[in-house]
Parts: structure tokens; C-alpha cells; sequence
């Protein structure tokens, strides 16, 4: 497995609540990024920003 690697999460389910005082709704996904074996950043965004991102479509 590479240790640099980015992955783009896409959720199947719905969530919503509140964690560590912020608050997520349905529309809330994750991109994971990693840097030497280990997590380096946790990226939030939303469907529409995430799909946009996987399709190349923002600049």
C-alpha cells in the first residue's frame, strides 16, 4: 500500500448529530489524507463538492 495516498469517502448511509461540538447533517462526507503512513489531514466537504472533486469538475 502506498503511504501517500488520498481517499475520498462516499457514504452509503445517512448520519446526522452532533460531534465535538460541530453539527453534521446527511450531506457531510470526508477525504483522508495520508502522508508517510499516517494520517496527515481530514478533509470535510459536501456531496456536492465531493463529487465535483472526484469528477475533476472544480478548479
Amino acid at each position: 500500500m502506498a503511504e501517500d495516498m488520498q481517499w475520498r469517502i462516499i457514504g452509503a448511509t445517512s448520519w446526522a448529530g452532533t460531534f465535538h461540538g460541530a453539527d453534521y447533517r446527511n450531506g457531510h462526507r470526508f477525504v483522508i489524507h495520508m502522508r508517510g503512513g499516517k494520517i496527515a489531514e481530514l478533509e470535510e466537504c459536501s456531496d456536492t463538492e465531493l463529487i465535483a472533486d472526484v469528477l475533476g469538475l472544480r478548479t
